[in-house]
């Protein structure tokens, strides 16, 4: 007859092994929808390339590079590297397409050249040569007959008769008094946004605007205007303000105190010396939390599958009211996982996992409505849940030794 307890052994192992196993193929499953996600994504950036729209490829190469993540796969590289190709064409499309806008806006305005120089820093960045030979040769004209010389290809007979139907019509564009008007101040704001007088600019912008309401090239340079001069304004603001004081460190738990301590309802907590037993229970500290603090817990335990260790935050019930939760745990390890924050039962953040045995120290601190909390001085996650007034009451559960603890507060 077998060992009974041979037998109880090797069907205990025969069942971690299976349990493994679905792990494994767990984590492999996860891997492999990743690469699915990756190789689609980076299929149809291929196609998009094929066809010169860099805008698509950008995009589905982010995603293809997000749906990845960490995972390894042979076109990873040459992903990152098309990646960062299209970022680099799209972002130069982009500047040529602004400089060909803002060159034909000058045209019309009888800016000659500063126009003939935008048209040839728009054929730098790569507009389209065509856009481009038609503005330098509209440029050179422009300069020619201001200066008094008619161009070769201009008709003698100064303007051609408009036809009688047309005789009546009214004008689409404005006045001539307006018309200067606006040309004056468009002039004058852009001249002062190339030095970057942003008064002046925006004073001359306002007015061409005045003049020709809803023109596109005054409203475009007046935002522009606004927006430079809030940058100046906030960095200005932002060099009288006083340097924001760093962040106190987390403190260092120091040997308990009992006379800080008090066991929880129902708990099955015990001390020997300044050294407090756990044992699955609960022992929640006298005073009431307020105010900004730091506080940190050290606790030794088994990092493994029986591991049950954390500190809680319990606002008071006075001051349980509206959207403030009921329990804030900062779990140091639950059945063998890393570190988590839970905010009435949900998690807000994670770490990594433990090593099977080991010392840890789980903090909070709390600034405002902020809540942060700590694993080994490491940021696990936040809340921001819990108001500035509210009065907290610190908890600290699990198995294992507490040998250490200590407050701070602002």
């Amino acid at each position: 007859m077998k060992n009974p307890a041979s037998f109880a052994f090797l069907a205990a192992a025969a069942l971690l092994a299976v349990s493994a196993n679905l792990c494994a193929e767990d984590a492999g499953g996860e891997a492999d929808r990743a690469k699915k996600n990756f190789e689609a994504s980076y299929t149809a950036a291929a196609k998009a390339i094929k066809e010169d729209d860099w805008a698509t490829a950008e995009t589905v190469l982010d995603a293809a590079l997000k749906a990845l993540g960490d995972n390894e796969h042979p076109n990873k590289i040459a992903a990152q590297v098309l990646h960062k190709k299209a970022v680099k064409i799209n972002t130069e499309r982009k500047a040529s397409a602004a400089a060909l806008s803002s060159a034909q806006e000058l045209l019309r305005l009888e800016q000659w050249d500063e126009a003939e120089k935008l048209f040839q820093k728009a054929k730098e960045l790569g507009a389209d040569e065509a856009s481009v030979k038609k503005g330098l040769d509209a440029a050179a004209a422009g300069k020619a007959k201001a200066a008094g010389d008619k161009p070769a290809e201009e008709p003698a007979k100064a303007a051609e008769e408009k036809p009688a139907a047309d005789a009546g019509a009214p004008s689409i564009e404005p006045p001539v008094a307006e018309a200067d008007a606006y040309r004056t101040a468009m002039r004058a704001g852009l001249e002062a946004l190339g030095k970057k007088d942003w008064d002046t600019a925006i004073a001359n912008l306002e007015k061409a605007l005045k003049a020709k309401p809803g023109d596109k090239a005054a409203e475009s340079s007046l935002a522009e205007a606004r927006r430079e001069k809030e940058k100046v304004e906030a960095a200005k603001t932002a060099a009288a303000q006083p340097a924001k004081p760093a962040e106190q460190p987390l403190p260092a738990p120091a040997s308990l105190r009992r006379e800080d301590w008090t066991q929880g309802t129902g708990s099955n907590t015990m001390w020997a010396a300044n050294l407090l037993h756990l044992n699955e229970g609960d022992e929640k500290w006298k005073t009431m939390l307020t105010g900004n603090f730091r506080v940190s817990i050290a606790i030794e335990a088994q990092m493994d599958h029986r591991s049950f260790v954390c500190i809680e935050l319990r606002p008071d019930k006075k001051d349980r009211k509206g959207d403030t939760p009921k329990r804030i745990i900062g779990w140091g390890s639950k059945e063998g996982s890393g570190p988590y924050l839970m905010v009435d039962g949900e998690t807000a953040g994670s770490k990594p996992g433990q090593p099977a045995a080991k010392q840890i120290m789980l903090s909070f601190r709390r600034d405002g409505q902020r809540i942060v909390f700590y694993c080994n001085g490491e940021q696990v996650a936040e809340t921001w849940k819990v108001p500035a007034e509210a009065g907290l009451w610190l908890y600290v559960t699990g198995k294992g030794i507490m040998n250490g603890a200590k407050l701070e507060k602002d």
